[in-house]
């Protein structure tokens, strides 16, 4: 007896096609994964780059920042250097030379506002106002903290409009962010008889902004505590806090890296953001 028939030549063919797709399918398979592990790999790759790349801008315009402080302080040495001049006058309530001085600080060094304050943190005159000062003990926030320092702060936003009147601060919120110094002055006994604080304001500085993106090569943002846009680089008014790292403008998309602006206290006022066009990648 016959243990079985063989397949007939069709059935061998039909196997053998059915094979062919197997492997077929296998292959198209084994290539759809290989290029998916190829693209995760490549897209990996460039999202590290891209986050290398906004670390490293974002230190450089950090220590653009830095550097301005470190200007404020080299500023703030020359003033102390007058500090007998200022106290001989402060004994003589000789406020009108005073006021020149001030003035001559503010025009020689490029700084917005500075402010003499008696011992007891009264307003006396300044560089923009002279002694002509309507309200003088709102200014009291200006000295804040009574230690000497030089870094960023806030300051009021009624402050900085009643001092510069030809700004408009209208949508900067209710404070406004600063590179700020406070300097004692001493009588020759070592008390202290006045204060001195030096003011250059982060809103509205374009010139700030425009050095730091052509310097790092990015787009810069300057947040305030609220997340509002007081300084930018981008050529428009108002640019969104970023949402899941991105910063919507215009027809634009970016790429956005951020740092903490902490005050002298260690307080955030404020954020410093980096941003990348997401066209090139």
């Amino acid at each position: 007896m016959q243990s079985g028939r063989r397949p007939s030549a069709y059935a061998q063919k039909k196997a053998i096609i059915s094979k062919i797709f197997v492997l077929f399918g296998l292959l198209i398979l084994a290539i759809i994964g290989n290029a998916a592990y190829s693209t995760y790999h490549e897209n990996k790759n460039v999202n590290a780059r891209i986050s290398q790349e906004l670390d490293a801008k974002l230190e450089i315009v950090s220590s653009i920042q830095s550097q301005e402080v470190e200007k404020l302080a080299i500023i703030s040495e020359t003033v102390r250097e007058q500090n007998q001049k200022f106290a001989d006058f402060l004994d003589y309530d000789k406020l009108e030379p005073i006021t020149t001085m001030l003035k001559t600080i503010a025009h020689l060094h490029a700084i917005d506002m500075v402010f003499l304050f008696d011992e007891d943190d009264n307003l006396l005159a300044t560089n923009r106002l002279g002694t002509a000062i309507e309200n003088a003990s709102r200014y009291k926030t200006v000295i804040g903290a009574p230690d000497e320092r030089v870094g960023i702060e806030r300051i009021a936003a009624d402050i900085v409009k009643a001092q510069l009147s030809e700004h408009d601060f209208s949508f900067d919120g209710e404070h406004l962010l600063c590179f700020k110094s406070v300097i004692h002055l001493f009588h020759d006994t070592g008390e202290i008889c006045g204060n001195i604080v030096l003011v250059k304001l982060i809103n509205a500085n374009q010139a700030l902004a425009d050095q730091m993106a052509r310097i790092a090569k990015a787009n810069v943002v300057f947040y305030n505590e609220a997340g509002r846009a007081v300084l930018t680089s981008f050529g428009f008014p108002q640019v969104p806090y970023p949402s899941d790292r991105i910063i919507a403008v215009g027809k634009g998309s970016y790429i956005a890296r951020l740092k903490n602006i902490n005050d002298s206290s260690g307080e955030t006022i404020g954020r410093l953001a980096v941003a990348l066009d997401r066209q090139p990648f």
